[in-house]
């Protein structure tokens, strides 16, 4: 997501809930691909970390991104949410280019940007379900060492400006 400003957070005073009111989609600047120019993979301000504290970061939280990402990627359930993205993703891409300025692309290549851009999204979310079983560590570990590269003081830094006093 791009432009992901602090003024564009909602947060609810009677059930805590934050949602964003203008997320829309970043794109690669010479192809429709998704893409994160950012230096951390998700926002975790330290007031974020405050609020959250650290039982809550490292175990609620952690453990609720990892539960989601594994139903996310059920093998019955994958190839259906894969479909669903397909639509929404497909969506995105002709509005981008259509914002843009850019002719439409022909059929066949919009269904291979299509394809590919979804076939990211579920490699991140089948990155974040995969457990540290195997190695002897915490079945969460992989949103662990992404919440760690979230609340890196050198890579909050090196955000936008517009985030610089919320930090």
């Amino acid at each position: 997501m791009r432009d992901r400003n602090p003024a564009r957070m909602n947060i609810s005073r009677s059930t805590g809930n934050i949602w964003g009111s203008e997320f829309t989609p970043n794109f690669h600047p010479q192809r429709p691909m998704f893409h994160n120019n950012e230096a951390v993979p998700f926002r975790l301000t330290p007031n974020l970390q405050m609020l959250l504290g650290p039982i809550a970061l490292e175990g609620i939280f952690s453990a609720a991104m990892l539960v989601v990402a594994k139903a996310l990627t059920e093998p019955d359930g994958g190839t259906k949410l894969e479909q669903q993205f397909s639509i929404f993703i497909r969506d995105e891409i002709t509005f981008h280019l259509t914002a843009s300025h850019r002719p439409n692309l022909p059929t066949a290549q919009l269904r291979e940007c299509v394809t590919a851009n979804a076939a990211s999204v579920m490699n991140r979310a089948k990155a974040l379900a995969i457990s540290g079983v195997a190695e002897n560590l915490p079945a969460n570990q992989s949103v662990l060492d992404l919440v760690a590269k979230a609340v890196d003081p050198r890579k909050l830094a090196q955000m936008e400006p517009l985030w610089m006093a919320y930090l």
